[in-house]
């Protein structure tokens, strides 16, 4: 690869060749920082005037609320919620976690939060095998009294599964 310019005829190669080389490529870096800072201080400019606001959402609350309730009457499934209003499946997905979240916000204030497991046994706390039902459903035992060293697996309802090694 040679540079030609007019007359000249430049070797990257070669002692001066090197040389220019590295000065172009110093120019062309020093100008990709002055475009970044540019754009970095237009964007400041453009947040603190209010114009800077991002990709506006395809549904308003009032749709989205709409959404989550008809997905949650069960006659229709994501998909053919997400033609009825023109969005895809993951936007569904989103509206119907954004909700959760904004129901859960609204009852931490009013109310303490549940326990991440409920008690299924007699309700005296005495036996060490009295099972809890995390909320997802699945029993499981608590560990022995033995401070968790027991042989068996303890399945508790937070951890991540362990695969076999």
């Amino acid at each position: 690869m040679r540079l030609s310019l007019g007359a000249s005829v430049y070797d990257p190669t070669d002692p001066v060749g090197r040389l220019l080389f590295n000065v172009l490529a110093m120019v062309a870096e020093f100008e990709a920082d002055l475009i970044r800072s540019r754009t970095r201080e237009g964007m400041r400019v453009a947040k603190a005037k209010g114009h800077l606001r991002g990709k506006q959402p395809k549904l308003n609350p009032r749709q989205e609320a709409h959404l989550v309730e008809l997905l949650h009457s069960g006659q229709y499934s994501t998909a053919e919620i997400g033609d009825l209003f023109g969005v895809a499946r993951s936007t569904v997905y989103r509206a119907v976690v954004r909700s959760k979240t904004a129901a859960a916000g609204r009852t931490a204030s009013t109310k303490p939060a549940q326990p991440a497991v409920r008690k299924v046994g007699d309700g005296d706390g005495s036996s060490a095998t009295d099972t809890y039902r995390p909320r997802h459903g699945a029993p499981c035992e608590l560990p022995s009294k033995n401070g968790g060293r027991s042989r068996g697996r303890t399945v508790r309802p937070d951890s991540v599964p362990q695969t076999a090694r």
